[in-house]
């Protein structure tokens, strides 16, 4: 499910870069509105995978791994059916959202499964190989679709992949939160204890 989760986060990467150019034809975008499609993804991302990462250990990674897959499933669409750029900007947004979800629950799924860390590292290069593979199979899977379709196509593949994943995950992942009480300025500690000055020591 985290190989999964990751794949679907990192795909519309570089299938979108490879498609800019018939994207440019179909809208009539400026440059500049160009080069915001793909920073639209970018910048949800980058600003909001560290909160993420906090929620899903505050709240549960399951939640936030749900949530991911639901806002990379919704920007997906509506990127699909987006008639303008700007629409195509906020179809972007919320995959960039998901994939902010995505990324830092899906290595924390894997850290609670495989709890040895010997263990751990195979199952942690699998979830850098589906990363990889998913930018390697954007390009190819983007060109294979402006052949034969319009460039809104491109994103229809992870629809059916993120709802798939959705559904499998509910009776499969275990809900999980961090082992020590985590806040959003990190780990909880005891208060010092408090000594006077004037004590006698034992």
């Amino acid at each position: 499910m985290a190989c999964v989760g990751v794949f679907v986060a990192y795909l519309p990467v570089t299938s979108v870069s490879v498609s800019l150019p018939a994207i440019q034809r179909a809208l009539h975008a400026s440059t500049s509105q160009l080069s915001w499609i793909s920073d639209a993804f970018v910048l949800p991302m980058a600003a909001l995978i560290l909160t993420a990462g906090v929620f899903g250990d505050v709240h549960g990674r399951k939640k936030v791994f749900q949530a991911g897959l639901l806002f990379a499933t919704i920007g997906a669409a509506v990127a699909l059916s987006a008639q303008s750029v700007q629409v195509l900007w906020a179809g972007q947004a919320l995959a960039g959202l998901g994939a902010a979800a995505l990324l830092p629950t899906t290595l924390a799924l894997i850290s609670h499964a495989v709890p040895d860390p010997h263990e751990r590292a195979k199952f942690v290069g699998l979830w850098a190989a589906a990363l990889m593979s998913a930018l390697a199979a954007g390009p190819l899977l983007a060109g294979v679709i402006l052949d034969h379709a319009a460039w809104r196509w491109i994103y229809l593949p992870a629809i059916p992949v993120a709802v798939l994943t959705m559904a499998v995950a509910v009776p499969l992942v275990d809900d999980s939160r961090a082992p020590a009480p985590v806040g959003w300025t990190g780990p909880a500690r005891s208060p010092p204890h408090w000594r006077s000055p004037h004590s006698s020591t034992a």
